[in-house]
């Protein structure tokens, strides 16, 4: 127990740095290797409307990007997980690893969910991809 004391100050700044990474560049939706937009970790959580030209057609059209459950629940959790460690108990560590876990997994379901709506959107023409960013590596390194 007196090593894992050592230690105490490790996994709330790992949850901080989620949080922040939240607010990095979390994707970048690409065409053809042309950067159509990049996408914010915050904007996964709160919901976002983007503005965009169609490479095809040129015209400008609306997205909305919904709030994600996917993404809610490793943000949720992370700001959980710093507030865990103010509390004097002796299974914080335990519960900061069921806490990264889950947020990990719900990090790549985000991931897989956003790759399958994505597939069908080039209509066979052109492909669309969605490349992961450093907001997404941090969370998922951090956790």
């Amino acid at each position: 127990m007196e090593t894992l004391k050592k230690f105490t100050f490790i996994s709330p700044s790992f949850f901080t740095i989620i949080v922040i990474s939240f607010f990095m560049s979390f994707f970048t939706r690409q065409c053809s290797d042309k950067k159509i937009m990049t996408i914010n970790g915050n904007d996964f959580v709160f919901g976002k409307e983007f503005k965009m030209q169609d490479p095809m057609s040129g015209k400008v059209k609306t997205q909305k990007i919904p709030p994600s459950i996917w993404a809610i629940i490793p943000f949720a959790l992370s700001v959980i997980g710093i507030g865990i460690f103010f509390i004097n108990t002796n299974l914080k560590f335990v519960i900061a690893v069921v806490l990264s876990i889950v947020s990990i997994i719900s990090l790549i379901i985000l991931k897989n969910n956003l790759n399958s709506e994505i597939e069908g959107q080039g209509g066979g023409m052109v492909s669309i991809e969605l490349v992961p960013q450093i907001g997404y590596y941090i969370s998922m390194i951090g956790l």
